[in-house]
């Protein structure tokens, strides 16, 4: 018994064990599977009956989506889901639409579906239960008229859209004050007609003012023909078309683009998607309002109110709207719009556009003319400084050419005064000292002079002493001014200077003549004799030279003097700039005044060449001759 009554008593205690625990698991679970779902994003259904790249579809998806999102604190995804029912109509395959929704969302917790347009929220009527199960629906783009057909379950609210068709004729009427004629295009599909049918009655109100005119029977090019050739003072209004008479399928907008391109009269429409494409304006239905109303009911559910709880959205949502473009187009005064009036595509102007380029471009310039000026003023003053520098350089060539012209004259005056002391020294002293020779000589043979043998050596001794001095004095006179030049030529001149060179210094001269005794005019042959004298008397100073070769060449048109040593050399480029000796300087412009050319060949170590070229005037001879004097100073031809 006792042992009955323990294992009932664990029993039951086990019992009420299970059921704490259970119960304790069970709030524990849902308290976890709360915090879980208050972590999770909320999710939205975006259901379409047609494309979403329709332009109307995308506005109001655009601004479904927009005011879902806006929100940082709540967390929404939105899906989107187009039907696209006017391509594919068939039972068949909605049913196959819905079973594939049905698979694809069975994974992920919906918290609302948005029904755009009427088929899509009889979609959901019909196959929702299946699809979205209890899931609450926002239904939009549907108005009052369609919904009046329609029983919604207790799950369902939404935003009906209020379309008016007399606000914007009255408005184009004020615009167009002259205007007797309205013309009316739509299209055949059951929406077009509707659409009619309720512009019909709006529009009696109008029928007294002016002649209505609906173009709702006819094909698309029936009716671009037709609107091509109105009368004068005509208005056009536009609803939709999504089917012509033909039976031809079209999207609304692109029809109003090919209709407001083709007529010749302006064009007014009733939704805010046509503006931008052809249309004037008017008091046209506002998608984005509509897509923001809906969006509001949506996120009151997310927050947990019931659909049921939310009444149905009937207000005004349509705004006043125009474009700027179409309003030039027509020469419509921007002042007679209504107030509160918007205006789209509006061509901003050249400074609104590019203000910022247009202060950058005249920033530019305003820099670039203040550097053109700078540049103008320091290319005035460079060129008065380039005047200024010419006028000085020709005041200092004409210096110069005064300074060699008279360094000219000078040589000249010095060669003339040579010849003048040269001849005397030739004709007068020379002549005394050799009669004074002679009569020594006389002397010596007198008996006296034999008598006395002192007296004799003393007399022979003053004869060699007058011969010598005789000879100096005819050495003088050649080097003042060389006579022979005249008669035996340059050639023999400069052959009896290089042997006198040799004897004098002991050095062994190579001389090479290769031309006739008057093959060179007397100032050439006075050019190339000092010029030879200059630089064997510069070898004698300063080379210390055992070898040099004078060659002397005549072509057809000049003549051609090179002296070559191989003694210790110089830089002339340092001799240049120390303005060298004066015997380089005479030389230099020695040649300069033969208009010749001098080109000194020199390094330290390596001996020195001095080329002197002089254009010739006499008719050339052609005599070669070869003499080296050796340090005996014994020729050898």
């Amino acid at each position: 018994m006792r042992w009955r009554e323990l294992v009932t008593g664990t029993t039951l205690l086990l019992a009420v064990a299970n059921s704490v625990s259970s119960a304790g698991s069970s709030d524990i679970t849902n308290t976890a599977t709360g915090r879980e779902s208050q972590r999770e994003p909320r999710r939205v259904v975006l259901l379409f009956d047609e494309r979403t790249d329709l332009p109307g579809l995308a506005m109001l998806d655009a601004s479904v989506t927009r005011n879902l999102t806006s929100d940082p604190a709540r967390q929404v995804e939105v899906y989107r889901e187009s039907l696209d029912l006017s391509r594919f109509p068939s039972p068949q395959y909605l049913r196959e639409v819905a079973a594939y929704l049905k698979s694809k969302y069975s994974v992920k917790r919906i918290d609302a579906v948005v029904a755009v347009i009427g088929p899509s929220l009889d979609f959901l009527l019909n196959e929702g239960k299946s699809v979205f199960p209890g899931v609450p629906v926002v239904f939009c783009g549907i108005d009052r008229r369609e919904f009046e057909r329609r029983t919604l379950p207790a799950h369902i609210t939404g935003v009906l859209l209020k379309r008016e068709f007399s606000p914007t004729l009255r408005l184009a009427l004020d615009l167009h004050p002259g205007t007797t004629r309205v013309v009316l295009v739509a299209g055949t599909s059951e929406f077009d007609e509707r659409l009619v049918t309720q512009a019909r009655q709006e529009f009696r109100e109008f029928e007294g003012r002016v002649a209505f005119t609906y173009l709702t029977s006819s094909t698309l090019p029936e009716i671009l023909a037709e609107v091509s050739h109105l009368p004068p003072h005509t208005l056009v209004l536009y609803t939709t078309m999504f089917r012509d008479a033909a039976g031809n399928i079209f999207v609304p907008h692109e029809v109003a683009e090919r209709i407001s391109a083709a007529a010749n009269a302006p064009v007014y429409g009733f939704l805010d998607q046509f503006v931008g494409r052809g249309i004037v304006g008017g008091r046209v239905y506002s998608t984005e309002t509509h897509g923001q109303q809906a969006a509001e009911l949506v996120k009151q559910i997310l927050d947990g109110r019931n659909p049921s709880d939310l009444p149905i959205v009937e207000g005004a949502n349509s705004n006043l709207l125009f474009d700027w473009q179409q309003m030039q187009r027509w020469g419509i005064d921007e002042a007679r719009l209504p107030v509160g009036s918007a205006i789209r595509f509006r061509e901003s102007s050249i400074w609104q556009r590019y203000r910022a380029v247009i202060i950058v471009t005249g920033v530019v310039v305003l820099l670039q003319m203040f550097l053109i000026v700078a540049l103008l003023l320091e290319t005035s003053v460079r060129r008065r400084a380039q005047i200024a520098l010419r006028d000085n350089e020709a005041v200092l060539k004409a210096r110069t050419d005064q300074v060699r012209d008279l360094a000219g004259q000078l040589i000249t005056a010095q060669e003339v005064e040579r010849a003048r002391i040269a001849r005397e020294l030739h004709d007068d002293i020379g002549q005394r000292i050799a009669a004074f020779a002679i009569s020594i000589s006389g002397l010596k043979r007198q008996p006296l002079v034999q008598a006395t043998a002192g007296l004799r050596d003393e007399v022979a001794s003053l004869q060699t002493r007058t011969i010598d001095l005789s000879e100096s004095v005819r050495h003088l006179s050649h080097d003042l001014h060389p006579a022979t030049l005249q008669h035996a030529g340059i050639a023999a001149v400069l052959r009896s200077h290089c042997e006198e060179f040799a004897k004098l210094h002991g050095s062994e001269v190579v001389f090479n003549a290769d031309l006739e005794p008057n093959a060179v005019d007397a100032p050439v042959a006075l050019c190339l004799f000092r010029v030879t004298q200059e630089a064997l008397q510069n070898i004698a100073r300063h080379s210390s030279a055992r070898h040099v070769q004078v060659s002397l060449t005549r072509t057809e048109t000049k003549v051609e003097l090179s002296i070559a040593d191989d003694g210790s050399g110089f830089d002339p480029g340092r001799a240049d700039l120390g303005g060298g000796g004066l015997g380089l300087q005479s030389i230099r412009e020695r040649v300069r005044m033969a208009r010749g050319r001098l080109v000194i060949d020199s390094a330290p170590g390596r001996g020195t060449t001095v080329w002197v070229s002089v254009a010739a005037t006499d008719p050339a001879g052609r005599a070669l001759s070869k003499v080296v004097w050796r340090k005996t100073g014994n020729p050898t031809e």
